[in-house]
Order: C-alpha cells, then sequence, then structure tokens
C-alpha cells in the first residue's frame, strides 16, 4: 500500500472551483474524434472520487470506477496533492516497494481527457502506464493511461504541505 491512498476530502486542487465552469471551456474542445479508441485511464489521487469526476466530465451517472494499482512510480507531492513520478528503477532500493491504489475508470472520448487534464493543470501531464484492475476478484494486468507530474514544473515534494504551511 502506498503512502497515500485515500483521496482528500474538502476543496480540491486550483482547478477545483472551475469545475462548475467547465462548460464555457467546452466550445473550445474537439468535435468527435472518429479514431479515438477508449482507454482506461488510472487515478491515485483527488480523481479516485467519483463525486468528483462526475462533474469534471459531466457525466449525467455516477462513474464507475474499478480497483486498481500501478508499479514503477512513487508518490511525492505538490503542496498536499499526490503526483506520480516515475522510479528510478536501477536503484537497488526501488525492489520490493508496494504498488500505488488507486482506481481505473474507461475514458470513452478525448473530450473527457481534456476535461480532467483541465483539472488537473500543467502541473501534470498524460502519461502511458501499465495497470492491474482488480475483475471478479483477479487481478488482470492491462495499458491504459494517468497523470503523471510534469517535470517542467520543477520538482515536487517527499512530503505533505498543508496551505496552513506556506
Amino acid at each position: 500500500m502506498s503512502a497515500y491512498t485515500d483521496p482528500p476530502t474538502g476543496d480540491g486542487p486550483p482547478g477545483y472551483a472551475e469545475v462548475e465552469t467547465l462548460p464555457t471551456y467546452e466550445s473550445t474542445l474537439p468535435d468527435y474524434d472518429p479514431n479515438f479508441q477508449p482507454r482506461l485511464f488510472f487515478f491515485y489521487g483527488t480523481l479516485t472520487n467519483p463525486g468528483l469526476l462526475r462533474p469534471i466530465l459531466r457525466l449525467n451517472h455516477t462513474p464507475r470506477l474499478i480497483p486498481a494499482r500501478i508499479q514503477g512510480y512513487r508518490i511525492k507531492f505538490w503542496g498536499r496533492y499526490p503526483v506520480a513520478v516515475p522510479r528510478d528503477q536501477s536503484n537497488p532500493d526501488a525492489e520490493g516497494v508496494p504498488p500505488i491504489a488507486g482506481k481505473a475508470f474507461k475514458v470513452t472520448s478525448q473530450r473527457q481527457i481534456m476535461r480532467m487534464q483541465r483539472y488537473a493543470s500543467a502541473k501534470y501531464r498524460v502519461g502511458d502506464c501499465q495497470m492491474e484492475v482488480e475483475e471478479s476478484g483477479e487481478w488482470k494486468q492491462c495499458d491504459g493511461q494517468m497523470f503523471v507530474w510534469n517535470p517542467d514544473a520543477g520538482e515536487p515534494s517527499d512530503v505533505v504541505h498543508s496551505a496552513s504551511d506556506s
């Protein structure tokens, strides 16, 4: 189990307050892309909260999130928000590090990815990943995508910082 397993409650990252303003942003999103392939997205932070994900994606139902986990990453923090950074595989300490627990969701359009990216901010970028999802009590490996730390945004911290730490 990772050091971070539960999504924070209360307010979210900087884009959280803007969730309700997303319809104005929709006019800049591309039209339907017939070449888009639905894919699983791995969540490990605030997006594991279906009540938050629903308005971001503009769904008319509660999203079905599947238990999932990934290897090869470690959690650091941007303030109090977790960020996934690739783990140094050449480091002998990388052996035996537990997976990061999270949730998976099947994304069905580029528009959904763009809405999530707007919420996540430029501090994160979309990256490919291999994850395991739980189906009928068994873990199945599959390819997907997730938000990882954007190295252009600086170096995240190893510890959580609250707003009162500023």
